[in-house]
């Protein structure tokens, strides 16, 4: 038996029961159903699902378009996540890793550690590199 079943079969035994009944909420459904004690039991079993939070037997389901709505939705955000994860695997032209070689390449050529005749050597790469760079992508790093 489903949760909501249990919760009607507790409120008809509720209403059933003039001991364990809401007195307050009997009088107002015995109001409504104007005297009619099997309508008020019908009245009193449905407000007592709808405030344990029972699903209410006709209740309005949503309609088709806030379904497809939410399917759509859903699909264009799966979509949008494959995408960024093929375009994060493509390879890359290779410029980035050429301009972090060319950085790395002058810092190192800025070390006060290095004597005259190796900086001279590490300038010439830097600059080979830099060179080789503007040939293939023709821009400056």
């Amino acid at each position: 038996m489903g949760n909501s079943d249990a919760l009607w079969l507790n409120a008809e035994r509720e209403a059933d029961d003039a001991n364990a009944r809401n007195k307050g909420l009997w009088a107002r459904c015995f109001a409504q159903a104007e005297g009619d004690e099997a309508k008020a039991k019908a009245l009193y079993m449905t407000e007592r699902v709808r405030q344990q939070g029972g699903a209410i037997a006709n209740a309005q389901p949503k309609s088709k378009a806030v379904v497809w709505l939410k399917y759509g939705l859903a699909s264009l955000v799966l979509l949008v996540a494959l995408f960024f994860i093929i375009a994060s695997r493509l390879p890359s032209d290779g410029q980035p890793e050429s301009r972090a070689a060319i950085n790395l390449c002058w810092k190192d050529h800025k070390n006060p550690a290095l004597d005259e005749q190796t900086k001279q050597f590490v300038a010439q790469t830097c600059n080979g590199l830099t060179e080789q760079h503007r040939a293939k992508f023709g821009s400056a790093p």
